[in-house]
């Protein structure tokens, strides 16, 4: 999904399903906020946070703008990416093998954003 009008984008990378190549599942997710790069990748079974390409092992870094939370959950490790004008990014972790995207568009960013089934137009309500 990628912006018409500012920087905004989020790239997913799929991988096949081990065994039979009938399916595909999120093994990674790509995106910038404030001009810092921010990566979450499934690796060894675990969720792995880089900011601008450093692995983050410790304490959650304070971002640029926006901000960025996470916890531990039954199925690994979720993180919950808010830009300033409230799009939000969650990527979880889907026990060792995927990760989950669900990205939330603000309302001003309605009409303004490209993905494969085409523009973001949300209802209100």
């Amino acid at each position: 999904m990628r912006s018409v009008k500012d920087d905004l984008l989020v790239q997913v990378r799929k991988v096949p399903v081990l065994g039979p190549k009938i399916a595909s599942v999120n093994q990674a997710v790509a995106t910038r906020i404030g001009g810092q790069r921010l990566t979450f990748t499934m690796e060894n079974g675990s969720l792995v946070l880089c900011v601008d390409g450093k692995v983050v092992s410790g304490p959650r870094p304070k971002l640029k703008v926006g901000s960025l939370t996470g916890a531990t959950t039954a199925y690994g490790g979720t993180y919950l990416l808010t830009w300033p004008e409230e799009t939000i990014l969650r990527v979880e972790q889907l026990a060792s093998y995927a990760i989950n995207v669900h990205v939330r568009p603000a309302l001003s960013r309605r009409g303004t954003l490209d993905r494969p089934v085409g523009k973001f137009r949300r209802l209100a309500g």
